[in-house]
């Protein structure tokens, strides 16, 4: 009976650490999936805030907008679209 008490808690620390972590690399994931594209940064390399900027996003689309001073660096803030009626 000793025997099945052990087997229990051993399979239940298994299962629980095995669910932590798949949920700690489930979150690095979405971290990776939510950091800024480098062609941000690149757009505004040399220019201050305020500037026109320019850059080719994911979808081969590109994205205009004005050189935005952020905490540290200065990045291209694509402006919204207008969808005319």
């Amino acid at each position: 009976m000793h025997h099945k008490i052990i087997t229990k808690k051993t399979l239940f620390i298994f299962l629980t650490t095995t669910l932590f972590s798949q949920y700690c690399f489930a979150d690095k994931k979405v971290a990776e999936q939510i950091e800024p594209p480098q062609e941000i940064f690149d757009a505004c390399v040399n220019k201050s805030p305020g500037d026109m900027c320019s850059y080719t996003d994911n979808l081969n689309k590109t994205m205009t907008g004005k050189c935005t001073k952020d905490t540290r660096v200065v990045v291209c803030i694509s402006e919204p679209e207008v969808h005319k009626e």
